[in-house]
């Protein structure tokens, strides 16, 4: 619930005089504990990823910007954008956490520790067919401080790229590199804003300290030349605006 208020906030802050599209979620808790294929709310989270789906296809979008939730609500717009350029397509994802588990290596059957994983699956675990699924070469995970043990043998196991904090900050030119060497012809990028230093945006349900800097945030956004889409996850309410969600939300909708 905690980012289904953030999301209304944002639509009611930062999103007047804006033309957007508000996809229905549910907040029925109940269906949220029931547990299939070892994932909490499988029935509820497969009908939602669809519906989204749905509207991404009928709408035909060449490039997306996304707002608001968690971060699986990003996995019907990477599944769409893997589609909808044959998979050429890398996706560079900051956040604090993995996203990187598995069903059967989730302790706690959240999906919210999946969807990364998920979608480099052929099905992303049974919720949405993905006919491109990506291979972890197209997945740069960027900011991660707080990996579960199986995540982090699946990266070192997969050879996916991940960098650290510390990474971007002691490499002055890193972050030139990383963008320089993507062989892809299109980029989307996933923001969970709890990548970034408490100091800077403390307004996130699962924080972690020790983030990049809002300034650190904004130069990788600004470095990808071949953006398609944007998506803010994890944002939550406080009741008044932040300047870095308005420098956020004015970089994304020039999309």
């Amino acid at each position: 619930m905690i980012t289904y208020e953030g999301a209304k906030e944002i639509m009611s802050m930062y999103l007047d005089e804006t033309e957007y599209i508000n996809l229905p979620v549910s907040v029925d808790q109940g269906n949220m504990t029931v547990i299939k294929n070892n994932i909490k709310g499988f029935d509820v989270l497969y009908k939602q990823m669809h519906s989204a789906y749905t509207h991404l296809c009928d709408k035909n979008l060449d490039k997306i910007f996304m707002l608001g939730g968690g971060c699986d609500g990003d996995v019907p717009t990477i599944v769409y954008l893997s589609e909808k350029y044959q998979g050429d397509l890398t996706v560079l994802w900051l956040d604090a956490h993995g996203d990187l588990n598995a069903p059967q290596e989730s302790s706690t059957a959240l999906f919210y520790g999946m969807p990364l994983r998920s979608v480099m699956d052929d099905f992303c675990f049974g919720l949405l067919e993905n006919p491109f699924p990506l291979h972890p070469s197209q997945i740069i995970h960027i900011g991660g401080r707080d990996f579960d043990e199986a995540e982090i043998s699946f990266i070192q196991e997969s050879g996916m790229q991940a960098y650290s904090v510390q990474d971007i900050r002691n490499t002055h030119e890193l972050i030139d590199k990383i963008i320089r060497d993507i062989p892809s012809n299109y980029i989307y990028i996933h923001l969970d804003l709890d990548v970034i230093n408490l100091d800077d945006f403390p307004n996130t349900p699962l924080p972690v300290e020790n983030g990049l800097h809002f300034d650190e945030v904004y130069t990788i956004l600004e470095a990808v030349d071949k953006l398609v889409g944007l998506g803010i996850y994890k944002y939550a309410s406080c009741g008044k605006k932040s300047p870095y969600m308005e420098k956020l939300n004015k970089f994304g909708r020039k999309l």
